[in-house]
């Protein structure tokens, strides 16, 4: 498995798994320091990380605009 592959497999839709310890984790969690709280893991600050971040923010805007703009 290459290094992207298994930068996927840590962040997971809704929620991400520690590579240090295990826990799993929200974007809640990272978004301010981008550290794990529970074993300190340093998360590299990338593009998958920062997808991952973001995304509850943008599914919030969608379904504004759906309810905003209908159809």
């Amino acid at each position: 498995m290459n290094e992207k592959t298994e930068k996927r497999n840590i962040f997971n839709g809704d929620s991400a798994i520690c590579p240090g310890c295990g826990e799993t984790l929200t974007p809640a969690d990272l978004e301010s320091f981008a550290r794990c709280p529970y074993c300190d893991y340093q998360f590299e600050r990338d593009a998958l990380f920062d997808d991952f971040i973001v995304a509850p923010l943008v599914k919030g805007w969608v379904r504004n605009a759906h309810r905003q703009f209908p159809g």
